[in-house]
């Protein structure tokens, strides 16, 4: 007699995620259609670490520039961010350089792409 085994049908979130990130109201921002997020601000010491990575990695001379991100890492990969604390629903993270570092908050809209706040985001600018 054959055995088979039982597969988990939930469907798979993806590994390798991507945004669009443009300035909003004087701050950086995506829209995401798709998962209900339209001109979503980054707060809370989130825009610091993006000039940081735009000077360090991006193309300057863009007005908007693209996000690759996952909870694991990946072939380019720029750097990641470690998650410090969880509050308000949302996450604190640190980015550290060579020169010190930054940290900052994620809100609960990280949930759109993430089951949890994950303990490493890492990611790539511009690739």
């Amino acid at each position: 007699m054959v055995e088979f085994s039982r597969f988990n049908t939930k469907t798979m979130s993806n590994a390798m995620m991507v945004i669009q990130i443009y300035k909003h109201c004087g701050t950086w921002a995506f829209t995401d259609k798709a998962r209900g997020l339209t001109h979503e601000p980054f707060v809370a010491g989130i825009p610091e670490i993006i000039d940081f990575c735009i000077d360090a990695y991006g193309d300057k001379t863009k007005e908007t520039h693209r996000i690759v991100f996952s909870a694991e890492d990946f072939p380019l990969c720029q750097g990641h961010m470690t998650k410090t604390s969880n509050e308000h629903g949302g996450a604190w993270y640190q980015f550290d350089v060579q020169d010190g570092g930054f940290k900052g908050w994620l809100c609960p809209a990280t949930l759109k792409f993430f089951d949890s706040h994950p303990e490493k985001i890492y990611f790539a600018f511009d690739i």
